[in-house]
């Protein structure tokens, strides 16, 4: 078996370079396997220290700082040892890792979840004595529970403790259906503090808490109603301004998920055609001849498609796996088995309008557009240092501060993907076209406010061609350093769907059959140790 590899490898050489270089990395003792359930250690020990209830007892809070720091060295270690023989496994690890501390430190360090933050849950209606009240709640209304807004951009909270909460309960007469819906502090049970903090530290986009993102829809109008938060005429739409919305029936849900969820299978197909057959995709060398099929083409076209098929696989792959959650939470389990977890509101689309890109350029692309799955972590320290009055809650100022720290530790999660690879790359790449945005984002609004009163007399179309066109260019001279790098660790190698109908039809690599996950061997690994053993094999 060869040492190095070819300049224009194939893709079973990649593979076979790549597993040589997986085992001896491993049999050397530098690397060791990514394995489950280990790579989910720091997020129980966050679990774990959230189900104690330190809300009495001051030094038992302050143990969180041990936790933290712990997380942070589990997480450290992870991304210097552990590797998967899959590059975009290891890829999606290294960012995992560095998103494991942004979001332990929101909720050890800048929040205080168990004083502050509320969910939304369910109860059966029932007529106790004239006056309706939930039959199935046994968590109680706190009165440490006020009207705190977590990051920001929570929902409103109003204060319920004694008399004010069974007043509040009693107002949900109007309520449609048979469930009535109420704000649930930590919770004394076990059980449902069980529930309440898992359901806490993985609901990243923050659907159905106090710490809801802002480009979130609308609650519907039954759920608001019940909770006693104002309805106005636009969320009755169930779509933030953003573009983002969710569905009231299972139904509509259904409709929405299933037909994308089949497109993306058949374009992230198609896209993996492309890839496999293009040397480019696993070793981001742009010089590397185009397949046969392309031939004839000129040089600025080849570039155009190698990218532009980057670009619509990554969005795909994003979406593929996001509808994913929805499919198996709403519309399998149901709420039957995951209760209001399983209701269809529950679950919001992953992208924003194309219209947020023309209307605010390269901002709307990140802020309003892209997906919003990091975001609360992303803001967690910008709304901290607002909340100790270190920064003003208004004004420019708070905004590059904020735009500079998410793109920072944008870019630290993606450099960590990069620096995790079994494969050569160059991680500072993708940090540098992160904080190219960051330089991006911050010269076209300066640009836009400076000369505001000329731009305000351009028509529309003009103004949202401009914001498309500086968009669009942008990234497509940036991308490289994101998108190439990938390819040098061999990201794109990843089989996204397990059976290919093009390759069934006789277009893949040879060797190759339709079943694409066949050289993937999942399975039980045992270690010297029992906490060194367990599933391993993407």
């Amino acid at each position: 078996m060869a040492t190095s590899q070819p300049r224009v490898p194939s893709q079973h050489g990649t593979l076979e370079y790549l597993r040589l270089q997986y085992d001896n990395a491993i049999a050397s003792g530098v690397k060791r396997r990514l394995l489950f359930p280990q790579m989910l250690f720091s997020m129980a020990l966050l679990a774990g220290f959230l189900l104690i209830d330190h809300r009495r007892n001051r030094f038992l809070y302050q143990l969180r700082w041990l936790v933290w720091f712990t997380i942070i060295a589990v997480e450290v270690s992870n991304m210097r040892h552990r590797i998967s023989v899959d590059p975009a496994v290891s890829y999606v690890s290294g960012i995992a890792s560095v998103y494991v501390i942004v979001w332990s430190t929101m909720w050890l360090i800048f929040e205080r979840p168990q004083f502050t933050a509320v969910r939304i849950e369910r109860r059966r209606k029932a007529v106790q004595n004239g006056i309706r009240a939930g039959s199935g709640g046994t968590t109680q209304e706190r009165s440490e529970t006020i009207g705190y807004k977590m990051n920001g951009n929570g929902y409103s909270l109003e204060q319920q403790n004694g008399l004010d909460a069974e007043k509040s309960l009693a107002a949900t007469n109007d309520s449609k259906g048979e469930w009535e819906y109420f704000w649930q502090p930590y919770p004394d049970v076990l059980g449902e503090r069980l529930a309440w903090v898992l359901d806490l530290i993985f609901s990243f986009r923050g659907r159905g808490w106090n710490f809801s993102i802002p480009t979130n829809p609308a609650l519907p109008e039954d759920v608001a109603a019940s909770l006693g938060e104002p309805i106005s005429e636009s969320d009755k739409v169930l779509k933030s301004r953003t573009g983002i919305k969710c569905f009231r029936t299972r139904k509509e849900l259904a409709s929405y998920v299933i037909s994308r969820f089949i497109l993306c299978y058949l374009v992230l197909d198609l896209c993996k055609f492309q890839i496999i057959h293009d040397p480019f995709f696993r070793t981001g060398d742009e010089s590397l001849p185009a397949p046969p099929y392309l031939d004839g083409l000129p040089p600025f076209l080849i570039t155009r498609i190698r990218r532009n098929t980057l670009v619509l696989s990554l969005v795909t792959f994003i979406q593929f796996h996001a509808l994913l959650v929805p499919i198996i939470a709403s519309l399998l389990l149901s709420p039957t088995v995951l209760g209001i977890r399983g209701e269809p509101w529950m679950y919001a689309t992953t992208w924003g309008s194309p219209s947020t890109i023309l209307d605010k350029g390269l901002g709307g692309f990140w802020s309003s557009w892209w997906h919003q799955t990091f975001r609360a972590g992303f803001t967690a320290p910008t709304n901290y240092l607002i909340r100790k009055g270190w920064l003003p809650g208004t004004g420019i100022a708070s905004q590059l501060v904020g735009i500079a720290i998410a793109f920072i530790i944008s870019g630290a999660m993606h450099t960590a993907g990069s620096a995790v690879q079994v494969l050569p790359t160059h991680p500072e790449r993708q940090l540098t076209f992160f904080l190219l945005q960051l330089v991006a984002v911050t010269a076209q609004t300066s640009f836009c406010a400076a000369l505001r009163p000329w731009i305000e007399r351009l028509p529309v179309w003009a103004r949202r061609t401009g914001n498309a066109v500086f968009t669009y260019l942008w990234l497509y001279a940036t991308c490289p350093l994101f998108m190439n790098d990938m390819s040098a660790g061999g990201t794109w190698m990843y089989e996204p769907v397990m059976g290919s109908p093009l390759r069934w039809w006789g277009l893949g690599p040879k060797g190759y059959g339709w079943w694409t996950w066949a050289h993937v061997e999942i399975g039980w690994y045992q270690g010297r140790h029992w906490w060194e053993s367990g599933i391993g094999g993407l």
